[in-house]
């Protein structure tokens, strides 16, 4: 029969503690999904893209945005996750990519602009200020020149 001496339980306490919070980290521990996102036809970087991160039940779990260069960093924890990436003016790109036990590049991700037509636009405005106890006329400097 083997007998525990007191440095012997010391000693196998600690060693199960650090075992256990070792696993517990590694559980709890994140990664990163990195890219960078260019314009498919000029090939140019996007700075300030929008990238979020959707979980399967498309809850948005993380986001961030591209840097300078177009690069992006999202921390996220190990799963399957959606990511759009969206810019004003271009269509929004959807990736699904899975988290293992290490980070992921995802290469550089092309957005393609968005084809968009504007119809017809009216621009007004009025030298008249309405308010609760008087009516004021503005006059600016080249109505007084007139």
């Amino acid at each position: 029969m083997f007998k525990f001496y007191p440095m012997n339980r010391i000693f196998y306490a600690a060693s199960i503690a650090f075992l256990l919070i070792s696993f517990n980290l590694r559980a709890q521990s994140q990664f990163e999904v990195t890219g960078q996102v260019r314009d498919a036809d000029t090939r140019e970087v996007l700075a300030m893209c929008n990238v979020s991160a959707y979980n399967q039940k498309d809850s948005l779990i993380a986001g961030g945005i591209t840097d300078d260069s177009g690069y992006f960093r999202i921390p996220l924890k190990p799963g399957s996750y959606k990511l759009i990436i969206s810019f004003v003016g271009y269509q929004a790109d959807t990736l699904r990519t899975d988290i293992g036990a290490e980070s992921k590049y995802l290469g550089i991700v092309r957005l393609q602009a968005a084809q968009a037509q504007v119809g017809e636009v009216m621009v007004s405005g009025s030298t008249k200020k309405y308010t609760i106890d008087k009516d004021v006329q503005l006059v600016t400097a080249k109505m007084r020149e007139g």
